[in-house]
């Protein structure tokens, strides 16, 4: 039979506390992003597919748009979204 010897913690309820409290959580809700998800995904007035503006050099038509039931359109802006303006225009 192996002993394992008796460690006792020496910190202080205190410091670990501290050390939580200290800590920076991200929200949810921004993802890694400097603004908020939610707030930046509209939904389409004519497919009602979820879509979102996003910048040129990661995506070069300028916007994404997600498949129908990715995301739920619950106060989600309501927008049309820039193919459905586009199949519009063309009729």
């Amino acid at each position: 039979m192996c002993h394992m010897p008796e460690v006792k913690d020496t910190r202080k309820l205190g410091d670990i506390t501290d050390f939580i409290e200290s800590r920076q959580f991200e929200k949810a809700e921004n993802r890694g992003r400097k603004v908020v998800v939610d707030k930046q995904i509209k939904i389409c007035t004519t497919c009602t597919r979820a879509w979102e503006d996003v910048n040129e050099r990661n995506h070069p038509a300028g916007f994404t748009i997600y498949p129908i039931g990715m995301i739920p359109s619950y106060g989600k802006k309501k927008q049309t979204c820039p193919t459905c303006k586009k199949r519009q225009e063309q009729q």
